[in-house]
């Protein structure tokens, strides 16, 4: 019983330092897709070149414990690459879009100021896959649609008055699934470099 209360006691130290208010951001940036491909069997025996596109969305977060956060976001995300080959085409441009979620926990070093994070994100694949100016539909362009993979991110914040912060936040996203669907044999996983600006208020 005295356990119990320690506990319960704790709890209400550390939760009453929070209001748990909620901040909204908005982000837009840039994002440099650059997957990781392999194929066992080297037959097509491809390489891929990733390059950048836009991404933006929002965001809402809201403290845990002194110098926790937690952050959900919604973020449209553009992926764009280049994948040659020994076999023809020798040159394929890909490029879709998807729906990412990021859920992050930021640990804040420097309190408003500077903060790392990690956590998970799940994407879903929207409308369709563009492979050298024809649109195809996911499964006939050989990809999955959907996948999960982690994030690490570091953020700069600048508050302006007491109305609003402008944000920089870099982060990193290490696919865990298989976005590819054509075979076994065949290995293409998310790899992407984000990088946003925007305002939290």
């Amino acid at each position: 019983m005295k356990k119990t209360k320690l506990v319960c006691l704790l709890a209400g130290v550390l939760f009453s330092t929070q209001s748990f208010a909620l901040d909204y951001g908005i982000l837009g940036g840039l994002n440099f897709y650059s997957p990781s491909y392999s194929n066992p069997s080297g037959t097509p025996t491809k390489t891929s070149n990733g390059s950048s596109s836009s991404a933006f969305g929002v965001s809402v977060s809201t403290g845990i414990i002194p110098l926790l956060t937690l952050e959900v976001d919604a973020l449209y995300v553009s992926r764009k690459s280049d994948f040659l080959s020994t076999t023809a085409p020798l040159l394929s441009t890909t490029s879709f879009h998807v729906l990412e979620i990021p859920a992050l926990v930021r640990l804040s070093l420097v309190p408003a100021l500077f903060n790392v994070g990690a956590g998970l994100y799940y994407a879903m694949g929207l409308g369709s896959v563009n492979v050298n100016g024809v649109d195809y539909s996911y499964s006939d362009a050989g990809f999955n649609k959907t996948e999960v993979g982690a994030v690490l991110t570091a953020e700069v914040r600048l508050p302006v008055l007491t109305l609003f912060s402008i944000v920089g936040d870099m982060r990193y996203n290490y696919g865990f699934s298989e976005l590819s669907a054509v075979s076994t044999s065949q290995s293409l996983k998310t790899r992407e470099l984000q990088m946003f600006v925007g305002v939290s208020f």
